[in-house]
């Protein structure tokens, strides 16, 4: 088959010899002759369809947003469209990135905001993805600044030393291994490890200190608490023990167990970590249905606790002589916010019932109104206390006695506490447990001992 004519030079780019003006090999791979997606499109202006595999002009001038500009000063007055938060023109109050205030200044016209500088820069498919672009060399010149002003001070708290020869020696080394290395190494090589940095084998030093295990290379021995081993340990363990750590031992110890007693070691967690996380799942599912049908058994045969459960009627009911009409103190006494009051459900009202998992508790009065309260109960839910806001009509609350004995101790210690001051003596108003009874000696004298004992049994007929 003959090769294809040659195809003619566009009229648009002459007939010039450079790597534009040449043809189209039709022989070379269409992997290497298609444009990526990432270098632009086939439509664009360019004549040579080889550009991208030629060597590309980078542009070293390098454009990035610039942070925090904004258009002029800021308005005075809340302007129609502004963000309600703010109070800036080019944003909205959901995409602010202002602290929330209480009331924005579309309210009170306060610290209104300037507009920022919408800027539309132009990047590539590199640019973007480069992680040093818009970085100004010139921002590390005050962390360079700091270190020779932290550096200068050290020198001055030093004392000066006579030897300095010594001394431009040791700075050389300052931070070079001293015994381990050889001088004959580089510096480079020699400054390996830095002296602050300490080796947890060198923590190992008291025999009282936390053990170093070189095989785990890990802090043993949890009974060290008073060292910086037992620190280091304590630190580790914490590490293992959060996040996903749990998790990664539990499936390691299954894996070592499982290849020591059925001597399988397709169960390797990181060889073949999907047959190890299978089988482990599959025997927490196999113990958990042990779980439910040992207790199972065990309410088949003791039963459960259902038929010792107090029904609602009693629990709500009233107590002996207690029933009948509501006593017209319950509407007359006055609550004010902060007070401490009991919920106690009355079964005569259902108006305004508290439901009965908050029956019995005791809470803080936050709102008032004519014929209820609002009252804040902290409910215990699993492992944590959830701050519930409940409102419950006066019939179903009584004040709570719970501080009564409080605010008789600060009353009885404010009188004592000015009396001792009047006297001038020194009075202990901390509370103290009862001691015990002081030791003291009874007398015989005139107090014979008497020995008691019980009668015989008598039957009288």
């Amino acid at each position: 088959m003959p090769p294809p004519p040659p195809r003619r030079p566009d009229s648009k780019t002459g007939s010039g010899a450079g790597a534009a003006s040449k043809e189209e090999n039709i022989y070379i791979p269409s992997f290497i002759s298609k444009r990526p997606f990432y270098a632009g499109e086939e439509g664009d202006e360019q004549n040579d369809y080889l550009e991208h595999q030629r060597l590309q002009k980078k542009n070293e001038q390098s454009q990035w947003y610039d942070r925090g500009r904004k258009a002029g000063p800021a308005a005075t007055k809340y302007r129609k469209g502004a963000c309600e938060n703010c109070g800036a023109m080019t944003h909205k109050a959901k995409d602010c990135l202002s602290r929330p205030r209480a009331k924005g200044a579309k309210w009170t016209g306060r610290d209104i905001q300037a507009d920022e500088v919408i800027q539309d820069v132009k990047l590539g498919w590199d640019a973007k993805r480069d992680r040093w672009n818009g970085y100004d060399s010139k921002e590390y010149r005050s962390v360079v600044e700091d270190f020779n002003q932290m550096e200068e001070l050290r020198k001055k708290a030093l004392p000066a030393r006579d030897d300095e020869e010594d001394e431009g020696a040791n700075d050389g080394d300052k931070y070079a291994e001293e015994n381990d290395m050889s001088k004959h190494q580089i510096t480079a090589t020699r400054q390996l490890r830095l002296r602050e940095d300490t080796a947890k084998y060198l923590l190992n030093l008291d025999l009282d200190s936390a053990k170093y295990d070189p095989k785990t290379r890990a802090l043993i021995d949890g009974g060290a608490t008073n060292d910086k081993a037992a620190d280091m340990f304590a630190e580790e363990g914490f590490m293992r023990a959060s996040g996903d750590a749990g998790e990664f031992e539990k499936a390691q110890n299954y894996a070592w167990e499982a290849q020591e007693k059925t001597g399988d070691t397709s169960q390797h967690l990181q060889a073949n970590p999907t047959a190890g996380q299978f089988y482990r799942k599959k025997q927490l599912e196999e113990a958990e249905k042990k779980r439910i049908e040992k207790e199972k058994k065990l309410l088949e045969m003791y039963g459960d606790d259902s038929q010792y459960k107090m029904p609602d009627e009693y629990a709500f009911s009233r107590n002996f002589r207690q029933k009948g009409m509501i006593k017209l103190s319950t509407y007359l006494r006055q609550y004010r916010v902060g007070d401490i009051v009991d919920i106690k459900a009355n079964g005569a009202v259902q108006k305004g019932m508290p439901h009965k998992v908050y029956h019995g508790k005791t809470g803080v009065v936050y709102n008032v109104s004519k014929s209820a309260v609002g009252i804040i109960i902290y409910k215990k839910v699993k492992h944590r206390y959830i701050e519930k806001r409940i409102n419950i009509r006066v019939e179903h609350i009584s004040p709570s006695r719970s501080r009564d004995d409080f605010l008789r101790r600060v009353k009885e210690n404010a009188r004592l506490r000015k009396e001792a001051q009047a006297e001038g003596k020194t009075v202990l108003l901390k509370r103290l447990p009862v001691a015990p009874r002081d030791a003291h000696t009874i007398s015989l004298k005139e107090n014979v001992p008497e020995t008691v004992t019980p009668l015989a049994y008598e039957t009288t007929i």
